[in-house]
């Protein structure tokens, strides 16, 4: 599928057009993409932890110098991973983990499947499974990020 968004072109993976939709059309969280544009630079290092299946990753990869990108589920990873293919977006580098307070095995679920942007550590108790998780200071100090996205549904606060 392609969508356009401020001129730019993206092929993405399909299974989410719903979404895709409203990112093309501005309407999903406009407030965050004015954030980005106001402080991702050209030589920046970006880090979105709980980058879904990629739509603030494919946003910033032409606006920053380096973008890591971790998203655990790994459905939406395998949809993160084909969008950053898609894209041919060589500043991107994916990880299939969480970030948490300190390095573990963390329990992770989701509201209802895997994928559909709610997976996190909240719904673990329903037929969720293990997944590793590194910790925040690791990806700081060893990525160095300049900015800094967390939206983990709810798991802030182990970070």
């Amino acid at each position: 599928m392609q969508v356009t968004r401020d001129e730019q072109k993206y092929t993405v993976a399909d299974g989410h057009d719903w979404f895709w939709k409203i990112f093309a059309d501005k309407s999903w969280e406009p407030s965050t993409f004015k954030i980005f544009d106001k402080f991702l630079e050209a030589d920046k290092t970006f880090v979105d932890i709980g980058a879904w299946i990629g739509p603030t990753v494919l946003y910033a990869a032409p606006r920053a110098k380096r973008v890591f990108a971790f998203e655990p589920d790994a459905v939406a990873y395998r949809s993160l991973v084909q969008n950053i293919e898609f894209n041919k977006l060589s500043n991107v580098v994916p990880y299939p983990v969480a970030v948490a307070d300190r390095w573990k095995g963390m329990d992770f679920g989701a509201k209802q499947v895997f994928g559909d942007s709610m997976s996190s550590e909240r719904w673990a108790v329903k037929g969720g499974r293990q997944v590793p998780a590194i910790s925040l200071e690791a990806v700081v100090l060893d990525l160095a990020p300049n900015f800094i996205k967390i939206d983990i549904e709810g798991g802030e606060r182990t970070i």
